[in-house]
Formats: C-alpha cells, sequence, structure tokens
C-alpha cells in the first residue's frame, strides 16, 4: 500500500512537473492576450466617443499611446517564441470567443469613425511616430 501511495504520488508530481512549462508557457500567453485585449477595449472606448473633429484631437495623445502600448506588446509576442499548438488551443478555447468580441468592436469603432469628416486622416495619424 505504502509503495503504491509513493507511486501514485511520484506520477502526480512528474505530471505536474510536465504539465508546469507547458503551462507556464500557456499563462505567459494569455497574459499578452489579456494585455492586448484590454488595451484594444480601451481604444474602442475612446473610438467611442469621438464624435467630431474636437473629439478626435481631445483623444489624439490617449490613443498614440494606446497604440504604442499595443506595439510593445507585440514585442513581448515575439519574445515568446513560437508557442505550442497545445498552447494556442487553449488560448482559443478560453480566449477565443473574447478575442473575435474585442476585435470585432475595435474594427466597428474604427470603421464609424473613419466616417466622420477628417477621420480617415486621423486614424492615420495615430500611426505615424508622434
Amino acid at each position: 500500500m505504502r509503495q503504491t501511495a509513493l507511486g501514485v504520488w511520484l506520477l502526480a508530481l512528474l505530471a505536474a512537473v510536465g504539465c508546469g512549462a507547458g503551462d507556464a508557457e500557456y499563462q505567459a500567453a494569455a497574459a499578452v492576450v489579456e494585455e492586448r485585449l484590454a488595451a484594444q477595449d480601451e481604444i474602442a472606448d475612446i473610438l467611442g466617443r469621438i464624435q467630431g473633429p474636437a473629439q478626435m484631437e481631445e483623444a489624439r495623445a490617449d490613443l498614440r499611446k494606446r497604440y504604442q502600448h499595443l506595439e510593445a506588446l507585440a514585442l513581448r509576442a515575439q519574445e515568446l517564441g513560437n508557442i505550442s499548438q497545445g498552447t494556442k488551443n487553449r488560448l482559443q478555447e478560453s480566449l477565443g470567443t473574447r478575442i473575435s468580441r474585442s476585435t470585432e468592436r475595435l474594427a466597428a469603432e474604427s470603421r464609424r469613425v473613419e466616417q466622420l469628416p477628417g477621420g480617415v486622416a486621423f486614424l492615420k495619424s495615430l500611426q505615424a511616430a508622434p
């Protein structure tokens, strides 16, 4: 009985250690994705408040800062290297719906601002260096 309990404990420990590496990869990748989604949502919120040229100017510095943050997050994602297919699958399962909603909302707000007077030029200016 004692050997069986020790064997079960060792198997559990090995499984935990083996899963730990994949879990660490998942946690690191999920943290970057979560932070990116938060940044996208902040950008969409700011764009949602824009009703015309006056609000565009008010939002310019804040949006540039948020877009720079997105660029920094892209670098962090690159630093993670190639993540395993298992991690990609876990991310899709856990965050896929949120990724889709956030991306769609940001795209919708961007399209809406493009339709405003000066909107296209405003959005392009955010991509240019400050």
